[in-house]
């Protein structure tokens, strides 16, 4: 598709358009809707218009509004064609403002309806929020059934800046989800490191059907669900070295700490605890594949055996953690026992980290 700065185009696939205000790369421009939002859309997916054929953009915001022209080289000078060809690069900003000193760091998540009128069933866009004194490296993506990331969305952000990753389906809410968001932080001047972040998030579809659970925030005009990834608001503390022995002992200190849980087991009910603790008396030298292999034999061998002996319910404790495990035995409930019923276990009696199977 050739197509330049200052271009009105209308979208091929959705409805409306805009005028192309930048490239963001080779084949993603930057189209300025008539609200004065940026929306990055493939050049493929565009089609430019002009006036005599189109009447879309007819609004005085549009018609007043002076576009972010860059002057476009001359024959004579202009770059090796044979590589871009119909592609005009816009020119980089002399001066780049210095990242403040401060260094908090906080990025969200937010997800805001497609549709304001309604909010509970429409498509979501997800947006990524930078809302820190950190410039990121973000990449973003979607577990799947076979134990792989599908990639959502990835890039670079500078400080108190947002980005629309994606427009995921509403259909893509029906069943629980679980985000991974890999993170690494830097300025573009002397600043104290932070660790690199890896997060799991879960969306319980129940979070996005209700119309109450979409709220007024600090971040979009709309009203939308915003979840923190990352912050430094309880502590930001700077890199340190860790030598093993540190490490062996952090280790030690968190197994010491953990409660001991007193399982109580009848007829009606049996209760199986699925830390890894519990299920072997050395998990060191373990990787995180190999023990979650473990937890889910263990639990489908329990699961199989209440089947035969009837036993009416049979709760899981399988711990917060990073949302793993849980998101494993829901989509092995739902896909091999599609009869069962599950839900959260008693918070009083378990909190937020027991699934409850009823076999009958």
């Amino acid at each position: 598709m050739n197509c330049k700065i200052g271009d009105k185009v209308r979208f091929l696939n959705s409805v409306g358009g805009g005028i192309v205000v930048r490239f963001m790369n080779k084949n993603i421009v930057a189209v300025q809707d008539e609200d004065g939002f940026e929306i990055p859309v493939s050049i493929n997916e565009i089609v430019v218009i002009n006036d005599k054929n189109d009447n879309i953009f007819t609004s005085e915001s549009y018609a007043h509004r002076p576009s972010s022209v860059v002057n476009e080289p001359k024959k004579d000078e202009e770059e090796d064609e044979d590589e871009f060809p119909d592609f005009y690069v816009p020119e980089r900003r002399q001066e780049e403002a210095i990242d403040p000193t401060t260094n908090n760091y906080n990025v969200l998540l937010g997800f805001v309806p497609f549709n304001k009128q309604n909010a509970s069933t429409a498509d979501l866009d997800i947006y990524i929020i930078n809302d820190g004194d950190y410039r990121i490296a973000y990449s973003i993506g979607k577990w799947t059934d076979k134990e792989l990331l599908k990639p959502i969305g990835s890039g670079l952000m500078e400080p108190d800046s947002k980005e629309r990753i994606c427009t995921l389906n509403r259909e893509d809410f029906s069943k629980l989800q679980v985000f991974n968001v890999s993170l690494i932080y830097f300025k573009n001047r002397d600043f104290i490191p932070v660790i690199p972040d890896q997060v799991n998030l879960e969306l319980n579809p129940l979070k996005f059907v209700k119309a109450n659970s979409f709220k007024a925030n600090d971040y979009f005009d709309e009203e939308a669900v915003v979840f923190t990834v990352s912050t430094s608001a309880k502590s930001s503390e700077p890199v340190l070295t860790i030598s093993p022995k540190d490490i062996e002992s952090a280790l030690k200190e968190k197994k010491d700490v953990r409660p001991v849980l007193n399982l109580k087991s009848t007829p009606e009910q049996e209760e199986i605890d699925l830390h890894i603790e519990a299920l072997t008396e050395n998990s060191a030298g373990l990787s995180n594949g190999e023990i979650l292999e473990m937890q889910m034999a263990r639990f489908t061998t329990v699961l199989e055996g209440a089947i035969i002996s009837k036993t009416k319910r049979v709760v899981f404790i399988h711990g917060v953690g990073n949302g793993k495990l849980k998101h494993e035995i829901r989509k092995t409930l739902e896909r091999k026992y599609p009869k069962l019923r599950f839900q959260d276990a008693s918070f009083k009696d378990y909190g937020y980290g027991a699934t409850m199977v009823i076999l009958k």
